[in-house]
């Protein structure tokens, strides 16, 4: 086993890159998550995700077990020694998350891309995010839980900022020392981009980005983390600044207009249907794509957007080249091009359409059971934590989720990012759960109640996977 120093681990692979102190805080955070009450479990994996540095690692047979990795074990033997499996409703959003996995690293493995070393890397990917998912899911299943994991992001991004405002006043980053990321902070058109632990400063502004929604409903919901929520808020938006990224700001912007449609949620079924005909139509008529206008949008200096247009032009124009299997290279598509900085085009380069389509299969059930959620907290009154507070807060889920499907436009997620995308699919997974458990523990008459067969109707997805378009909640309030 080779161990090399940190400033030698820029993105290396198959080499132990491990310190002693990164070390200590990880058992440290495995302990806790053994011990911790199960609504606190899921603090140490945020504490990771936000702080540890994703170079950190000890490789072992030509496998690398990250910090994320190991803090897995732990996970796993806690519900294995609490039986914390048990209870958990595995249904449609689950089996979608699982079959997404399956499906992209079936394709992965079998396609130009294939070998042993694909068959590791794509069973390293599908532990940490099946893995990851399980244990969230189990330990994410009423509002309580949600509401500590949301006021525990909020502490943690009140001091990625305060960390990411040293980083812009002094051009330092100080998380080189553990690797992975460079000691000085880079400078685009006069501006700098601050990452933090993140590995680039587009992750580290679209986290900022995806919890102002979570922030927000913080300060709106009435509960005593008002205070906090408000300086979450400030402290998200300052991030998306620090990152000095196109992409995380309208995401950003993206996050806020879809939680600004709150106050039309009567109207929301006729806003989505109308903005996907505007859409289909400006398409149709206009002199280029409606994909274009991304490249229109440079609101910071130096924006790489038209990269994005590029991009998507060059993966139509060879469709028939990665739709199967995927393909090993787009670097031949254009000068650039070897740069897929866009997620659903990743998703297809690396398991060809069948993979996007998986993908997008999730995300549909995601933003549909957003929907089942806000329709049975309107049908029943006996939610826990109040039933206005816990609709504010599926629609703040819909919006993070939101904002996601924005920035996978400009960026495709990797390392601490994909544990964003999948507590955001959890969290909605947990919330459908809580509010399915209420209305069936109601007695039956109770005013409010709807009856058994429609609860049945609601918990049973219908319909198309996909909806027509990614809403905020498939539901007509």
């Amino acid at each position: 086993m080779q161990v090399i120093t940190p400033d030698d681990a820029r993105f290396v692979t198959d080499q132990t890159v491990l310190e002693p102190l990164v070390l200590v805080v990880t058992l440290l955070l495995g302990a806790l998550t053994i011990v911790l009450r199960r609504r606190h479990a899921v603090i140490p994996f945020l504490f990771l995700s936000f702080f540890l540095p994703v170079a950190q690692r000890v490789a072992i047979a030509e496998v690398d077990f990250t910090m994320l990795r190991l803090l897995l074990l732990f996970g796993w033997v806690r519900l294995l020694l609490r039986g914390e499996f048990r209870g958990v409703r595995w249904g449609a959003i689950d089996y979608a998350l699982f079959a997404w996995v399956a499906i992209a690293s079936v394709v992965y493995v079998i396609g130009p891309r294939g070998g042993v070393d694909a068959a590791i890397f794509r069973a390293g990917q599908s532990y940490d995010v099946i893995g990851l998912y399980v244990v969230l899911r189990c330990w994410l299943r009423d509002v309580e839980g949600l509401r500590t994991t949301i006021a525990a992001s909020c502490v943690f991004v009140i001091l990625l900022a305060s960390v990411m405002s040293i980083e812009f006043w002094t051009a330092r980053n100080f998380f080189s020392v553990f690797g992975g990321v460079e000691p000085y902070t880079y400078i685009r058109d006069g501006r700098l981009r601050c990452q933090a632990g993140f590995s680039h400063p587009i992750l580290a502004g679209s986290a900022g980005a995806a919890l102002a929604p979570l922030c927000l409903w913080l300060v709106v919901s009435g509960t005593r983390h008002r205070a906090l929520g408000v300086v979450g808020f400030l402290c998200c938006a300052a991030i998306v600044v620090f990152s000095s990224s196109s992409g995380p700001l309208l995401g950003w912007v993206a996050g806020m207009g879809a939680c600004g449609l709150w106050f039309l949620r009567q109207h929301i079924r006729l806003i989505r249907w109308g903005v996907a005909g505007f859409a289909l139509a400006l398409h149709l008529v206009a002199n280029r794509p409606i994909w274009y206008w991304i490249g229109s949008m440079n609101v910071i200096g130096a924006s790489t957007s038209f990269h994005r247009v590029r991009l998507i032009n060059a993966s139509i124009a060879n469709f028939s080249e990665w739709a199967l299997l995927g393909t090993v290279s787009t670097a031949h598509w254009g000068y650039g091009l070897f740069d897929v900085t866009n997620q659903y085009i990743l998703e297809g380069v690396r398991g060809g359409l069948v993979s996007v389509i998986a993908f997008l299969v999730l995300l549909g059930l995601t933003f549909h059971f957003v929907g089942i959620a806000l329709r049975l907290l309107r049908q029943n009154k006996g939610i826990p934590g109040g039933q206005r507070s816990t609709m504010l807060l599926a629609w703040a889920l819909g919006a993070m989720l939101f904002v996601h499907t924005v920035n996978f436009i400009g960026v495709a997620y990797f390392g601490k990012m994909q544990v964003f995308l999948v507590l955001t699919v959890a969290m909605v997974a947990g919330l459908r759960d809580a509010c399915a458990r209420a209305v069936s523990e109601a007695k039956p008459g109770t005013a409010g109640t709807p009856r058994p067969d429609r609860v049945r109707a609601l918990l049973r997805p219908t319909g198309p996977a996909v909806d027509a378009s990614l809403s905020l909640g498939a539901t007509r309030g």
